[in-house]
């Protein structure tokens, strides 16, 4: 969520159509105008969500008036990959929807710190997933011309 001044102590709160609140955690950006939620499971596709932004407070003391909005997510995403495997030439789809990708012919297995990640001829770095599913995969490039290129398996 963006704000139009500096801001401390937002409170983000995020619950499904049913009422189950999602767990995750707020974050505010350098210049203290953007607040993340990043929830700790991925959001389930199809699914109604009612954020709720409450208790953030500018340099003057002023506390802002609660603020509430929905979202819904996707029907259904193509596909999920965490590049968790560790070896292999295939990134498993772990949306369920069976999207298997095929690593191309400069794509290679590299360990970063503890843990085993995906490197790209070229790039001479670890691509990171944090190995956690749901988490987005981060891609290291010296340059545009330097893509990470998946196909289906």
């Amino acid at each position: 969520m963006t704000f139009s001044e500096q801001i401390a102590g937002p409170k983000i709160s995020v619950k499904s159509a049913d009422g189950a609140d999602i767990q995750g955690s707020t974050a505010i950006d350098s210049t203290e105008k953007v607040a993340t939620f990043t929830p700790k499971q991925s959001l389930r596709p199809g699914t109604k969500y009612t954020v709720d932004v409450s208790e953030a407070i500018d340099s003057w003391e002023n506390v802002m008036k609660p603020y509430s909005w929905s979202f819904t997510t996707l029907k259904q995403a193509s596909g999920q990959w965490t590049f968790d495997e560790g070896n292999g030439r295939t990134a498993a789809d772990s949306s369920g929807n069976d999207h298997h990708a095929s690593l191309n012919g400069t794509a290679a297995w590299c360990w970063e710190g503890r843990e085993r990640d995906l490197q790209h001829a070229g790039a001479g770095r670890c691509l990171s997933s944090g190995g956690q599913a749901g988490q987005s995969h981060r891609g290291c490039r010296r340059d545009d011309r330097d893509q990470h290129h998946l196909r289906p398996a």
